[in-house]
């Protein structure tokens, strides 16, 4: 049984680390087509700091900021056939990593990878298909064995503001993540 409410670290005002403080809200709902991520961690990056610093996202960006996760599918929208509850993902959002539920927007990665990435755009097809073929058939098998990322640190969510405050001075050698416990 999925809660009525989370907790999500919110943007309180334009500022430094500070300004994110955790607030309950309300579970979001996937809509047609969309999936609901149970997450577990949540990347934080230099995006993030800039969104919290300016104190708003994108137009239509909510005030919970992050953009890449990693979860467990918990509930799907009409018309999802592609993943189903239980499902491991990654997924890249425009915003609403950083609580204890996402519902992305954009690309969901899973060992049925899709491949995103701004300098592709300009890309013909056929190679952004080619590219993905490769990532799915050589990559995604041997990710937590031969591949495996470089993570900094792991701090809890409810210290997101000490995480946006090591991206912010520059020590850090690979990801800083947020971890998610329910």
């Amino acid at each position: 049984m999925l809660p009525k409410t989370m907790t999500a670290i919110c943007i309180t005002r334009a500022g430094g680390p500070e300004v994110l403080q955790p607030a309950a809200r309300p579970l979001p709902q996937p809509g047609a087509g969309e999936v609901l991520i149970k997450v577990a961690f949540a990347g934080v990056n230099r995006h993030d700091c800039g969104q919290r610093s300016r104190g708003f996202g994108p137009k239509g960006a909510t005030d919970i900021p992050g953009l890449e996760v990693a979860g467990e599918v918990v509930a799907t929208g009409a018309g999802v056939t592609r993943w189903k509850a239980g499902d491991r993902v990654c997924a890249l959002v425009s915003g609403g990593d950083g609580a204890e539920f996402c519902v992305p927007v954009s690309a969901i990665m899973s060992k049925r990878a899709v491949v995103t990435g701004s300098q592709l755009r300009a890309s013909p097809l056929t190679l952004k298909i080619e590219i993905a073929r490769q990532v799915v058939d050589r990559v995604w098998p041997h990710l937590g064995t031969r591949v495996t990322p470089i993570i900094d640190s792991v701090m809890p969510l409810a210290r997101a503001c000490d995480a946006h405050a090591r991206m912010e001075a520059s020590v850090h050698i690979g990801k800083i993540l947020l971890e998610v416990v329910h």
